[in-house]
């Protein structure tokens, strides 16, 4: 017994039995083996077997009622027709349709409208001035565990001790500082705190890449809005300061947190109290 099978990948399955198999010399072949030949362009095309004579093993048969623009149908005989369902596609929609300008574009209108420059480069006197000299070193294991677990008691009690090996104020391999992992894991505003009141970590530190903590702060897709509204008054020169990469920290915002990064700035009066706070260095006007 032959049979063609409409299978979605457009081959055609010859099932044999051992029936018909005639000459006792020959190889019985097992029903369950299949063949599988391509198919011509022209059935591939077609969608469905060419042969007329020819009845499908097994045929899937849609009791349910479509209409004639989801169920077309490739065979012109009713009773074995094979039918495909076309589904809708889905597009995904975002909940604002409404686009939303990125924080970076805010701060530069709102410092330019105040004559204030809205970026310094990294190469800059400005710069040069500001931050710490660069250095690489290391920071003892027990102050890493202690500052990813949040463990701020911990933490008290390595400052306390006041040992070389315990330097809260230590680099790592890449020139980053405490306050540079603390503010890319988004930790407590409590522990940033900690570090720099209490442990005087600086906060005028630049990366291997040039960036301050402001710009690990920005960059986390889980923004700690107290941490970076607490360091952007502490030092709001931080928010105008470049990378290495023409990158002031607003520039590094993922654009999915464009909206809520909108709301923290419109509800608190960021940039109202970041263009009162840098209208006082006169390095930055643009006056005259």
């Amino acid at each position: 017994m032959h049979g063609a099978f409409n299978s979605p990948y457009h081959l055609e399955f010859e099932f044999i039995s051992t029936n018909e198999v005639k000459n006792p010399g020959e190889k019985v072949v097992n029903p369950s083996m299949l063949s599988m030949n391509k198919r011509s362009a022209v059935e591939m095309s077609i969608g469905c077997c060419s042969g007329e004579k020819s009845t499908p093993l097994k045929t899937r048969r849609l009791n349910a009622s479509f209409g004639s623009s989801s169920v077309s149908s490739h065979s012109s005989s009713p009773s074995n027709a094979t039918r495909f369902i076309t589904l809708p596609r889905h597009f995904s929609t975002s909940e604002s349709s409404v686009p939303v300008l990125s924080p970076s574009t805010y701060m530069i209108i709102s410092l330019k409208n105040n004559k204030i420059k809205s970026r310094v480069d990294s190469f800059s006197l400005e710069q040069a001035l500001f931050f710490e000299p660069y250095e690489e070193a290391g920071i003892h294991l027990d102050l890493l565990k202690a500052l990813r677990g949040a463990d701020l008691p911990k933490l008290r009690s390595l400052l306390k001790e006041k040992e070389e090996t315990h330097d809260l104020g230590a680099r790592n391999q890449f020139g980053e500082n405490l306050l540079h992992i603390a503010c890319r894991m988004g930790l407590s505003w409590d522990l940033i705190k900690f570090l720099v009141e209490d442990a005087k970590v600086h906060l005028n530190v630049r990366d291997r890449f040039g960036r301050s903590p402001l710009h690990n702060a920005c960059m986390s897709a889980q923004p700690n809005f107290n941490n970076i509204n607490y360091i952007m008054e502490k030092a709001p020169l931080l928010t105008v300061f470049e990378d290495d990469r023409n990158k002031v920290p607003f520039d590094l915002i993922p654009q999915r947190c464009f909206e809520r990064w909108t709301r923290f700035l419109s509800e608190k009066s960021i940039l109202q109290t970041l263009c009162s706070d840098l209208s006082k260095h006169k390095g930055l006007s643009t006056k005259g």
